[in-house]
């Protein structure tokens, strides 16, 4: 049941930044993201035995999965908690950000949050992955066996298609404009948008 919930989580974060990207409606995005879920459930259950070794284990499908959950869990988790420090402490005011969760908190953050999100954490971040980055190529690859059926090709096709995936989605995001944009209409998601439609309303 927690594991179920906690997909349940995940999933909604894409739902909703789908539907204010697009305008879908919830049902569609549902069926895109379960169509999504589905075929590579089905890529991660190929049963084809690459490592005899591993018995039921050894499959395809199996070795797919561990690859691509080191890429994206090991690596692109720590990747993305780094950008986002850096662009939230130095792209945008990190001030605002904490004054306006003070306001809305019990618990009040001090001043040296602005500098934990600006400098402590994205240096522990930054060790953590270029460690893990060195060791993943000093070491060799991980899944690099070249004794397996694929164990040469199928650690390098992993990481190109986890690097194609994540920065390619993410490019082709961000250069499609907003539903509300496309449509000629101010954004008015968030306390920015609601901070600017309260000012337009009183002016």
């Amino acid at each position: 049941m927690a594991g179920l919930t906690s997909s349940v989580s995940l999933i909604e974060g894409v739902n909703c930044a789908l539907i204010d990207k697009f305008g879908w409606s919830r049902k569609r995005t549902l069926a895109v993201c379960s169509a999504i879920g589905v075929v590579g459930s089905l890529i991660f259950a190929l049963p084809m035995v690459i490592d005899p070794a591993l018995a039921s284990t050894g499959t395809l499908g199996f070795t797919l999965l561990a690859l691509i959950d080191n890429w994206a869990f090991n690596h692109g988790l720590l990747l993305v908690g780094l950008v986002e420090c850096l662009i939230l402490g130095w792209l945008l005011p990190i001030r605002r950000l904490r004054e306006e969760l003070n306001r809305h908190s019990r618990v009040k953050l001090p001043a040296a949050f602005d500098w934990l999100i600006k400098l402590v954490i994205p240096a522990a971040l930054a060790y953590i992955l270029g460690a893990s980055v060195y060791n993943q190529f000093a070491n060799g690859l991980f899944g690099w066996n070249p004794s397996l059926t694929g164990g040469t090709v199928l650690p390098v096709a992993a990481l190109g298609a986890w690097l194609l995936w994540t920065f390619g989605c993410a490019a082709w995001l961000t250069r499609r404009p907003a539903h509300d944009a496309a449509l000629g209409a101010p954004a008015s998601h968030g306390p920015a948008g609601a901070a600017a439609g309260m000012e337009s309303g009183g002016g």
